[in-house]
């Protein structure tokens, strides 16, 4: 069954939704780069029941993740010409999953899902991390800081509208 959306839920959601789609349109026309990193910042944070005090951990772990995969390829290609492709991959997600796994019991801003998603993620086209490695971090860090910040804002101007209209509405 579906859940009847309030009014203010319908406004907040709605402006959030125009700004993260304004600056997918900006970053496709602008951005010479992959943008895919900004865009899991907002997912993350949404999922993470926009819970600003994870903020951190979500910029962290997802830096953490784009250097674990540049990890994942370097070693394996140092690792395959030795042992065989298949033992290079299993030893180094072993060392790689084991230290996020068991890390995260220690640094878990650092080693967390949100490091396990990004390394996943970024290692789908695993020939072009070396090129694109520097770009996705400072798309991560500095695109999804624009995109979460816009977000943010989209919510508390929803929220004024909300109260706005509310107070109005009671008058």
């Amino acid at each position: 069954m579906f859940k009847k959306a309030t009014k203010g839920e319908l406004i907040i959601t709605s402006l959030v939704f125009l700004w993260i789609f304004i600056v997918n349109v900006v970053a496709v026309i602008f951005a010479k780069v992959p943008t895919w990193p900004m865009y899991f910042v907002t997912i993350f944070f949404f999922a993470m029941e926009a819970d600003k005090k994870k903020i951190p951990s979500i910029f962290m772990g997802g830096t953490a993740g784009i250097l674990l995969a540049l990890l994942l390829e370097k070693g394996i290609g140092a690792l395959a010409p030795s042992v065989g492709a298949i033992p290079a991959v299993s030893i180094m997600l072993f060392i790689i999953l084991g230290l996020i796994i068991v890390g995260g019991n220690y640094l878990p801003w650092v080693l967390n899902n949100i490091t396990f998603a990004y390394m996943t993620i970024a290692t789908i086209n695993m020939e072009i991390i070396d090129k694109n490695i520097v770009n996705w971090i400072l798309m991560l860090l500095i695109g999804g800081a624009i995109i979460l910040v816009g977000a943010l804002g989209a919510v508390k101007l929803g929220t004024a509208i909300v109260s706005k209209g509310e107070k109005i509405s009671k008058s």
